[in-house]
């Protein structure tokens, strides 16, 4: 029997092919029943390999033909090559199984356990993850805190830099020499810098009220002599009633602010430091003209002064009395320090403070047109 036999031929039952054949042949007698045997399991299993081929060949020819029929896409084929990460994943469980064989079922079921524990770590929300995520987020906080600081410390520097004293005038002075002197400018400059809104109202009412460059310190000048705390709310320590910084009494306040130029302080008390700043260089430059004051002058502070101390009227009698000895006047108030004084006595005490006032304001136009000075 072959692979061409006829469909008829390979229909034929072992027993029958087998008797068949044994008939036709000449001479041939009976075989013995185990042989006969053989052969037909032989024969039985000859079918079954020629079927089994044949079936084989036609599921082979029927998925040619289904793979056939599948549209090409046109995609190229994957080409990717794994990342290297991927790789070392994979070396990781290739190491992993081979490091398990040969151990028992329970040490290899808990090993896999723990190892996909380890590796799915970093995925989880209490993992690796949420550590990175921690990092992430004090990282962020650190980053924010060093730009806020830099934020801080530059608006900190601005707000110093606000505080420095600008340069009010272009008039240089007199530089310090002795400690005492050298004193007194760094401490005038350390208090406009503590309050730089007075800097800034000493220039402007010296603008205002036609002072000139020695305007800002012959106000400090005088200011620092009425007031030496600078306390704007400091009532006269002798008694006398006056108040503020440049120690108004109140019928001069209320001088100052009915003058029309004075408007924008309508309502201000003698405690208001900008006010009382303004008030001293209107009451300065008021002086200035009543008593025929160049304040080109060297004695210009002086005479100021002696003018905001006593009131214009009471000024020019001291000053006739000094120079040509003319009448004397009468004692300007009733504090203490002068009561009891006689007229000799009560002048020598105002021009002697007057004195002083016109030597500090030398020192601090120095100090005022050097702001660098404080150091």
């Amino acid at each position: 029997m072959s692979i061409n036999d006829t469909p008829e031929q390979a229909g034929a039952t072992p027993t029958e092919g087998a008797l068949a054949q044994n008939e036709s042949a000449p001479g041939a007698g009976v075989e013995p029943a185990k042989e006969q045997n053989n052969r037909v399991s032989d024969a039985a299993q000859e079918k079954t390999d020629i079927s089994g081929g044949a079936e084989g060949a036609l599921a082979d020819q029927k998925a040619d033909a289904q793979l056939k029929a599948v549209p090409d896409s046109g995609a190229p084929a994957s080409t990717e090559t794994p990342t290297a990460e991927e790789e070392g994943f994979m070396d990781e469980i290739n190491k992993y199984y081979a490091s398990i064989r040969g151990v028992g079922f329970f040490s290899a079921v808990f090993g896999t356990a723990w190892f996909a524990i380890q590796k799915l770590w970093s995925k989880l929300p209490w993992g690796d993850k949420a550590e990175g995520k921690k990092e992430e987020a004090e990282k962020e906080v650190a980053e924010k805190e060093v730009a806020e600081k830099g934020v801080v410390e530059k608006g900190e520097a601005k707000e110093e830099a606000k505080k420095e004293p600008v340069q009010l005038a272009d008039y240089k002075g007199k530089e310090p020499v002795s400690p005492g002197e050298k004193k007194k400018a760094k401490r005038i400059l350390e208090i406009l810098k503590k309050h730089p809104d007075w800097a800034t109202a000493l220039k402007r009412a010296s603008e205002k009220y036609e002072l000139g460059p020695r305007g800002p310190s012959i106000l400090m000048a005088i200011i620092e002599q009425e007031n030496g705390k600078f306390d704007p709310g400091a009532p006269n320590e002798e008694g006398s009633g006056a108040l503020g910084l440049g120690q108004f009494m109140s019928e001069t306040w209320d001088g100052f602010l009915a003058d029309p130029q004075n408007s924008e302080f309508a309502g201000k008390k003698r405690t208001d430091p900008i006010a009382s700043i303004f008030a001293t260089a209107w009451l300065a430059s008021k002086n200035a003209k009543g008593l025929n004051v160049s304040l080109n002058d060297k004695d210009a502070p002086f005479k100021l002064y002696v003018g905001h101390h006593n009131g214009e009227d009471a000024a020019k009698t001291m000053f006739n009395y000094m120079e040509k000895g003319g009448p004397a006047g009468k004692v300007v108030g009733t504090y203490k320090s002068v009561r009891g004084y006689n007229y000799v006595q009560y002048t020598r005490c105002v021009t002697g403070i007057a004195s002083a006032v016109q030597s500090n304001s030398e020192i601090y136009a120095y100090a005022l047109s050097n702001p660098q000075y404080l150091g």
